[in-house]
């Protein structure tokens, strides 16, 4: 007696999320695998643009951080959290992006297996003010404009004005006449 049966079988490939994938500098973010069950893997931020560094991240639980991780163990049901706080740097450099890559050993390799992109929110910007020691002057005498700003940012301005020919117009510091 022959008797036919059928099975499928279903190959789980891993993910990884992220509880927020817009965070803010100060922020705290999961990423959560769901692979293979009791299964190690690596895994590894990897940074795209100009400002973008490890030293945007760190470990929540205060462990060292390097910008890669080995030991990421899955659980018997296949799911791992780890938690990376996105540093509050205090410089005004634009958002960051970042992409935390998940490899299938337990070590870093050119393949990985999921990914998930992340975009740290710059919340550092910066206040800028320009404020005159008065609203009129006459002529003559100089007149003064505190300016605040980031450091190490270069700044570009433009005077206007109404009734004053260029001529008239003198800068004491930052040279060159308007």
């Amino acid at each position: 007696t022959v008797q036919a049966t059928s099975s499928s079988i279903t190959i789980q490939n891993p993910t990884v999320t992220a509880s927020d994938t817009t965070p803010n500098e100060g922020d705290t973010v999961t990423f959560t695998v769901s692979g293979r069950p009791n299964h190690n893997y690596a895994w590894l931020l990897v940074a795209s643009g100009n400002y973008a560094s490890p030293a945007d991240w760190a470990m929540t639980d205060g462990s060292t951080y390097s910008g890669f991780g080995t030991g990421l163990t899955t659980d018997a049901n296949g799911a791992a959290t780890i938690q990376l706080d996105a540093i509050a740097d205090n410089t005004t450099e634009g958002n960051e992006v970042y992409t935390f890559r998940l490899h299938p050993n337990n070590s870093i390799s050119n393949n990985h297996v999921a990914s998930v992109e992340v975009t740290i929110q710059d919340t550092s910007g910066s206040t800028v003010s320009i404020t005159p020691t008065s609203t009129s002057q006459d002529e003559g005498i100089n007149k003064r404009f505190d300016f605040t700003g980031s450091p190490n940012t270069t700044y570009y301005f433009t005077l206007n004005h109404i009734t004053t020919s260029p001529s008239e117009l003198y800068f004491t510091t930052g040279g060159g006449q308007t």
